[in-house]
């Protein structure tokens, strides 16, 4: 069977990651071995986003990868101050998911630190243009979605783009577009 990557886009807000969590929640109930990252938004006492965590799509395990709040020592991408540890974590655990195999890798999100920077998760989109080990979900906002392609130009890339009409079916649609081929 080949292995694709999708590439879900969509705009801030709309529901990218949690299409992938719910993604996530239906293919580890259906058996699928599944590994990647997740980056929900962390919210304050008062509902404002103040950055997002990174969390274990396999373990489910979290950590705080960026914040506007405060400095956390490694690079800053518009109001976000990225922590290098959680980063490097993240890396870390994308890089074991290649190499020991799953059905299904979930990166949420490439985005202007990979796309503008060459930082955070690029290294995966290297390893991506060089094999296809197991189905992809890469989550980029529609705005880099043209960068983002730029860096896989050998790929057979799928395209799905989340609206609010369409993000509760989305992640059935995905897992059959992905393991009915």
């Amino acid at each position: 069977m080949s292995k694709y990557i999708m590439l879900l886009a969509g705009q801030r807000g709309v529901g990218k990651t949690t299409v992938c969590q719910r993604l996530v929640e239906i293919a580890s109930r259906q058996g699928y071995r599944l590994a990647g990252v997740l980056t929900p938004a962390l919210f304050d006492q008062s509902g404002a986003k103040v950055g997002f965590e990174v969390v274990d799509a396999g373990s489910g395990e979290r950590r705080v990868l960026a914040r506007a709040d405060s400095d956390l020592g490694g690079p800053r991408i518009g109001r976000y101050s990225f922590d290098l540890n959680s980063l490097s974590w993240a890396c870390d655990l994308l890089q074991r998911a290649l190499a020991s195999g799953c059905d299904l890798l979930i990166v949420d999100e490439i985005g202007p630190l990979e796309l503008e920077r060459g930082q955070g998760f690029l290294t995966i989109l290297r390893h991506l243009q060089r094999k296809i080990p197991c189905h992809t979900l890469l989550v980029v906002r529609s705005e880099l979605l043209n960068d983002l392609r730029r860096h896989l130009p050998q790929a057979e890339l799928l395209y799905r783009a989340v609206t609010p009409q369409n993000r509760d079916t989305l992640p059935w649609l995905i897992l059959e577009e992905f393991f009915s081929r």
